[in-house]
This record gives structure tokens, C-alpha cells and sequence, in this order.
């Protein structure tokens, strides 16, 4: 400790293993995401060293890294001084970005995607031209990318085909009224024909595809029908046509029928 008291100093440690590996500036990435690895770098160094000569030697070693990861040296030069430039006290407070109010307009990332930012600039003055359309687009929509399938996501599965159990079961929630009514049977018959269900699925199954029929084997009460609903919330209409009498519903009108009540309804799922 001297007349000035303590100083605290900060370096940066990296790990023996440590061979700093970049993302391949090659790789299916948009541009403004490689273009910004160098900068982010550089603001980490800068913020932890607090010694200039260690920050300089580490920055060295970064810009080889790099230059050996295909990044081009005008880019590198370009970035590295908007993060060195920048007060070190000004790295330790939390950057916040200002709202916006522009509508995201989301698209699968490709090669040349970062285009479109400019074909949406171009074609604004043809939503400027629509009185609604103005309201809702006062400027150019926020280009912004998700990332596409991977190889991995493509071929690798977590089961192999064929290898998923096939069921239909009840759903077991105390007020479902479509537990007494799904039909567990996988497989359909209907004369030769004989369809196979694929999949696990239950009365809270939603986004499906069912087919209702009538326990007293009429042959021509066979009604297939698709819902985005759960289907327990789906029967849940069924059965008030049925209760209703309304004939103008071909399930309500055969199961309000003479000799047919609700309890006659026969419920399974084809497929999702």
C-alpha cells in the first residue's frame, strides 16, 4: 500500500485448453452476426483487463485467431477500435436498447436474406398508399431471421420409425365427458378395410383429425371431422346438437334420432 492506497488490477484468464475457437466465418450465419463476434470480443477484453498493454497483447492474439477463422482484416480493423474506443466505466453498466414500434417480419434465414431489408424499404410507399395499411406499418417492417433446420434436426431422430407405441387412451380429467366415449382401438375397420392409428393421443389431444361412430352399428353413422381444439372441448359441441335436437348438424341429427341418445356416440382419433 502506498500514499495512494490500494490498486486494484484485473486480467483476463483463460484456460490452458482454451484454443479460441470462432465461428467459421464460412458458416450458414447472417453477416451481421459474424461481424459482430470481433466486436464482442474485443468489449469483453476491454472491459476485464484493466491494464492497456495486457488488453493490446490479448487483442493480438485474438485478431490471429481470427484471421485463421477465414475473418477478413479490414473487418477486424474495423471492429476492434468501436470497442476500444469506448470508455471502460461505460462497459460495466447495463446497455438498454429503445423500443421500437415496427412489426417483426420474420423469415427463415438463406444466403442473400439480408436483402430483403432493402426490398422492404423500396416497397413502402405501396403500403403508404393504403389508409389501413399505414396505420399499421407507419415505417418499414423489423427484418429479423430464425434459424433454419440443422443437419442434426433433419436426420437424427430420438426414436427410430415405427419404434413410438400406438394409443388412444382416456384422458382421466374428473369433468370429461369424452373419457366414456373414446373408442381405445387403434385399429379401424370399416368392411375389408382396415386403417391403423399412428401415434399417442387422448380426449386432450388437439389438432387432430377423429372420426365418430354409432355403438349400435349403424352403417351409415360414420362422421370425420377435424378440430384445432382439444377434442374433449370439441365433443363438448357434439353433445349439445344432440341435446339441442338440432337436425340441421348430421351428428345431432342422427344421435336426437328415434331409438339414439348421446350415450350411443362412439369417439377415436385417426391421426394428428
Amino acid at each position: 500500500m502506498g500514499n495512494q492506497g490500494w490498486n486494484l488490477s484485473t486480467p483476463l484468464y483463460r484456460k490452458p485448453t482454451d484454443n479460441l475457437t470462432m465461428l467459421h466465418f464460412s458458416s450458414f450465419h447472417p453477416k451481421h452476426i459474424k461481424a459482430a463476434i470481433p466486436y464482442g470480443q474485443t468489449v469483453r477484453m476491454h472491459r476485464i483487463c484493466s491494464e492497456d498493454e495486457e488488453c493490446d497483447g490479448h487483442l493480438e492474439v485474438l485478431k490471429g485467431a481470427l484471421t485463421r477463422t477465414g475473418y477478413d482484416a479490414q473487418l477486424i480493423d474495423r471492429q476492434f477500435p468501436r470497442a476500444t474506443v469506448r470508455n471502460r466505466n461505460d462497459l460495466f453498466r447495463r446497455q438498454t436498447r429503445a423500443a421500437t414500434d415496427r412489426v417483426p417480419f420474420v423469415v427463415q434465414y438463406f444466403p442473400g436474406a439480408e436483402r430483403l431489408c432493402h426490398v422492404l424499404r423500396d416497397l413502402q410507399h405501396i403500403i403508404n398508399e393504403d389508409e389501413h395499411l399505414t396505420k399499421t406499418f407507419p415505417t418499414p417492417p423489423l427484418l429479423a431471421f430464425k434459424q433454419p433446420p440443422n443437419l442434426k434436426q433433419i436426420i437424427v431422430r430420438s426414436k427410430l420409425p415405427g419404434s413410438q407405441d400406438n394409443s388412444i387412451q382416456s384422458c382421466h380429467g374428473g369433468r370429461c365427458k369424452t373419457c366414456q366415449i373414446v373408442d381405445i382401438d387403434t385399429t379401424i375397420m370399416r368392411g375389408n378395410t382396415s386403417h391403423l392409428v399412428h401415434g399417442r393421443y387422448s380426449c386432450d389431444s388437439a389438432n387432430i383429425v377423429y372420426l365418430i361412430r354409432c355403438r349400435q352399428g349403424c352403417p351409415e353413422a360414420w362422421y370425420i371431422g377435424e378440430t384445432e381444439q382439444r377434442l374433449r372441448q370439441w365433443m363438448n359441441g357434439h353433445h349439445t346438437t344432440i341435446n339441442r335436437q338440432e337436425g340441421s348438424f348430421p351428428v345431432g341429427e342422427h344421435f336426437s334420432g328415434p331409438g339414439h341418445s348421446a350415450l350411443d356416440l362412439w369417439v377415436t382419433i385417426l391421426q394428428d
